[in-house]
């Protein structure tokens, strides 16, 4: 599947001794906005996506890791990245609205690595707009989507609507109801995240 060049940005760090996250941004590169950059770039700002790392993939998306008869051949950053997601405890996906639905950017990334790579992991959904409507649709569909994936989406979302106002150009939030919602958001996916590691250490995953 050709996507472009896709630019798939995860982000790892320690908030407690047992809590990592990833963050997946979904835009095309070449048209990849500062609002996307700006977005992302705050979460740098907690402890749980302290340490950014940004994978780029050019060309072509031939075929998902776990559909390979011999996956020791994969590309590197394939399989770097499906252990990153492996080790997560949480995820984070920032996407903005296209054509009133996901990003082929992010769920082509996405589809590349095996559900269980993602299952039992809590994730929190950021959507955004340069408009009025936050991107509230595509929200909506990240739901099902991350669900099928085998993820547990927290009950609190961020949509942020008119972002190229509300962060500088270091990531800060200059909106304080924006910035409040991305904090419950964050608190929210440590406090799954946490449940959910203890749980797993104590009693292992269900079959």
């Amino acid at each position: 599947m050709c996507v472009g060049h896709v630019q798939l940005c995860v982000s790892f760090g320690c908030c407690v001794s047992f809590f990592c996250s990833v963050r997946f941004s979904g835009a095309f590169q070449q048209t990849q906005s500062s609002s996307d950059n700006l977005v992302t770039r705050h979460f740098w700002h907690y402890k749980s996506v302290q340490y950014p790392l940004s994978l780029e993939m050019d060309g072509h998306l031939r075929q998902p890791l776990h559909f390979r008869p011999d996956q020791s051949q994969a590309p590197e950053w394939m399989k770097e990245t499906n252990g990153k997601i492996q080790a997560a405890d949480g995820l984070v996906v920032v996407t903005p609205e296209y054509n009133c639905a996901l990003p082929p950017a992010l769920t082509a990334t996405m589809d590349q690595f095996p559900p269980a790579s993602y299952k039992h992991k809590p994730c929190g959904i950021v959507s955004y707009s340069v408009g009025s409507f936050a991107g509230v649709r595509a929200a909506a569909l990240a739901r099902p989507f991350l669900s099928e994936l085998g993820m547990i989406s927290v009950p609190q979302g961020c949509s942020i609507s008119e972002v190229q106002g509300k962060f500088t150009e270091e990531g800060e939030c200059s909106d304080e109801r924006t910035d409040k919602r991305l904090a419950k958001l964050v608190n929210e996916l440590v406090w799954y995240g946490s449940a959910i590691a203890s749980k797993k250490e104590k009693d292992g995953l269900p079959e």
